[in-house]
């Protein structure tokens, strides 16, 4: 379902207004959208953390397919301004895409514990708070996002961060 919905996005998505021009936003967005590729299951133990690592990743997935339903194709792999977006979860957070990819491999982590997909996790997250960090710099010359900026506080977390 999220690839199916990822795909329509992608594909009917609008021209950016502006786009990223930082060579660090390029080299880290597709970096973030290969690590998961190099992610290994590993035997779980079954145990209540394997059960809530299971809910983590179906919370994950939803608060993915509703940000995607929320941006209506505004997506794309780097920063950009394809239309400014504050409706449905992106009413609580400014990143909840970010967010539930982060929550979702963050829970598989729980569930297939081990150090190289500590190591891939690791970066997936940094380069998530990076990726949202240059988003927001591109998108602050909006004013429409400058003002969205002043009344959603919260990058990933609701009343968090």
């Amino acid at each position: 379902l999220f690839n199916t919905i990822l795909v329509v996005c992608f594909l009917t998505r609008p021209r950016p207004v502006a786009i990223s021009t930082s060579v660090r936003n390029w080299l880290i967005a597709p970096l973030v959208l290969v690590l998961p590729f190099l992610l290994r299951p590993a035997a779980p133990l079954w145990s209540p953390l394997s059960a809530v690592a299971r809910v983590g990743q179906a919370l994950g997935v939803l608060i993915m397919v509703l940000s995607l339903l929320a941006l209506r194709g505004s997506i794309g792999v780097v920063a950009a301004n394809r239309g400014i977006k504050t409706q449905g979860v992106y009413a609580w957070v400014r990143h909840p895409l970010y967010a539930g990819e982060m929550a979702f491999f963050a829970s598989f982590l729980v569930d297939h514990w081990g150090v190289r997909n500590l190591l891939l996790v690791g970066l997936l997250l940094v380069g998530q708070v990076v990726r949202a960090h240059h988003e927001e710099a591109l998108l602050a010359q909006d004013k429409r996002y400058a003002s969205y900026l002043g009344e959603v506080r919260y990058r990933f977390i609701p009343r968090v961060y």
